[in-house]
């Protein structure tokens, strides 16, 4: 199979060029050169030298890492990176293209475990293609939602790939609903089909409050650091926003921080604050749940 692979090439840089020149429909021409061009079996260099296999249907995400070259979203990359020890266990819940599990074998070595969930089937195929084009055998792919419950449940897909989500009222719009597989952390790590974490990037559009509740044995029990975009706007009820709370209450060692968004005004001196005001949650883009007793490789990035 891997000798069928070849770069993306001109196809993709196409789709690159459209996505950042268009005045509209930036990722509608990527996605439809997709369709097109996408059934050949293609893949893009990541920025660490991974070769990232591509699914036909997610090429407006692909046109993106390839405009940030060869990334996705790096500085959340890097904060999950800071948290996953040389010998741990990283989580990518939520895992789409596969950016975040690939490029994490590949930066941090055989001596990692990924565990990729990612329930739209295109995708968690090209994740499967991706580690073996690069020989890892370290990355598992798990097709499924996360959520609260094992049974079958619907995943709303959007327009754009990247925002597929396991509630309807995710703040994204969506074209339909497919039936799919939902699993819990506590079933997986109980019986043990995965080993426990150390750390995890959840990024469910809007369903993150079914993953802790599907977790609340395990998050306890291990005590993993925990990264997850979080904006208030997107959160209804709010139903993310007490799941965590709730969890670094029950758990002393657990401390919260938040990231503040780009286009919020802070003057806060460290990259991650402690959250401790109405204010502080209306500031972030993302939170860290941090685990006081395991370490990081840098601790300065954290308000004391």
């Amino acid at each position: 199979m891997t000798d069928e692979y070849r770069p993306a090439g001109r196809a993709l840089a196409m789709a690159a060029f459209t996505q950042r020149h268009l005045p509209r429909g930036k990722g509608a021409v990527p996605r439809f050169l997709g369709k097109a061009v996408g059934h050949k079996p293609t893949f893009l260099v990541t920025r660490h030298g991974a070769h990232l296999a591509m699914a036909s249907n997610a090429w407006d995400v692909y046109a993106t890492i390839a405009l940030h070259g060869g990334s996705w979203d790096y500085h959340d990359f890097e904060w999950c990176v800071n948290g996953t020890p040389n010998s741990g266990v990283f989580y990518d819940i939520g895992a789409n293209v596969g950016y975040f599990s690939v490029e994490m074998a590949m930066k941090l070595g055989d001596a990692v475990q990924v565990v990729a969930f990612e329930p739209q089937a295109d995708l968690a195929a090209a994740i499967t293609n991706s580690t073996t084009l690069n020989g890892m055998g370290n990355v598992k792919v798990v097709q499924a939602i996360v959520g609260d419950s094992a049974r079958q449940a619907e995943l709303y897909v959007a327009p754009a790939s990247i925002h597929a989500s396991a509630v309807a009222d995710s703040g994204r719009p969506n074209v339909g609903a497919v039936q799919t597989q939902m699993v819990t952390i506590d079933d997986l790590v109980e019986t043990a089909e995965i080993p426990p974490p150390d750390m995890v990037k959840i990024d469910v559009e809007g369903s993150e409050h079914l993953v802790f509740q599907g977790a609340h044995r395990t998050f306890r029990a291990h005590l993993p650091h925990i990264f997850l975009e979080y904006i208030a706007d997107f959160d209804p009820g709010p139903r993310v926003r007490p799941q965590v709370e709730q969890l670094v209450g029950d758990c002393s060692h657990l401390e919260l921080f938040g990231h503040a968004a780009n286009d919020k005004k802070s003057d806060r001196p460290y990259a991650w604050f402690r959250v401790r005001s109405e204010a502080d949650w209306q500031l972030t883009d993302s939170l860290f749940v941090k685990n006081a007793g395991r370490p990081v490789r840098d601790a300065q990035l954290f308000e004391p």
